[in-house]
């Protein structure tokens, strides 16, 4: 008995086998135009702001919750510069130091409430070059959190995929493999405790095949 090709069957086959020009077409030059589309959303970033930070001031206080300033006691501004980046960003001009005194609360266990008090603190503010590299993005462990981002993630090649076939779901799709580079990072990268490599590296990943051409789940979701 012969067997019929169902609808998906068809689109599947004519995916495969449809020729240059079109966006369905199964190719890596399409491949890798929907792999880029979503790399060029992200960038490297790495995290500023953590360790002995003061969080809590008086009410009223432009420090509460800010999260593109940074402020600590004196005795802890020696390692909050060499071991958490902090002395690289001040080099590039990317934050700047202040020494001022500011009310910070502390917890009153007899009045059982924070009461404010004047203390020496060391202060490092973004800068206006700085905001060209700082976001705020979900942190770790919730809430916000601050970055330095810079550089570009360029699609260097699609070295394998799978032909195209139907998932549970109806979807049409392939196994992608590529090889993807880190390029364009800016020079303070260089010099901070957490450095990416800039080495080409390969990674598998799924394609939708949608009415806009291939793209990755996250896209359609």
């Amino acid at each position: 008995m012969k067997k019929m090709m169902t609808a998906a069957s068809v689109l599947v086959a004519s995916v495969f086998l449809t020729g240059f020009g079109d966006s369905t077409a199964a190719t890596k030059e399409n491949f890798t135009k929907g792999l880029q589309e979503k790399f060029d959303k992200l960038q490297y970033c790495t995290g500023w702001g953590a360790g002995e930070k003061i969080s809590s001031f008086e009410e009223g206080s432009p420090y509460n919750n800010a999260l593109d300033v940074l402020v600590v006691r004196p005795e802890h501004a020696k390692y909050t510069e060499e071991k958490l980046d902090t002395g690289v960003f001040l080099k590039y001009g990317l934050v700047e130091k202040k020494n001022d005194s500011v009310n910070v609360e502390f917890w009153d266990a007899i009045k059982r409430k924070g009461v404010p008090k004047k203390t020496d603190v060391v202060i490092y503010k973004v800068t206006e070059k700085g905001k060209n590299y700082f976001k705020v993005a979900d942190g770790q462990f919730g809430g916000k959190a601050a970055y330095f981002c810079g550089g570009k993630f360029v699609v260097k090649s699609v070295d394998l995929f799978t032909p195209p076939k139907e998932d549970k779901n109806g979807f049409t799709f392939s196994k992608v493999k590529f090889t993807i580079q880190l390029e364009n990072l800016p020079d303070w990268v260089q010099e901070i405790q957490d450095k990416p490599t800039t080495d080409p590296i390969q990674h598998t990943i799924k394609l939708i095949l949608t009415s806009d051409g291939w793209k990755t789940e996250d896209a359609i979701q």
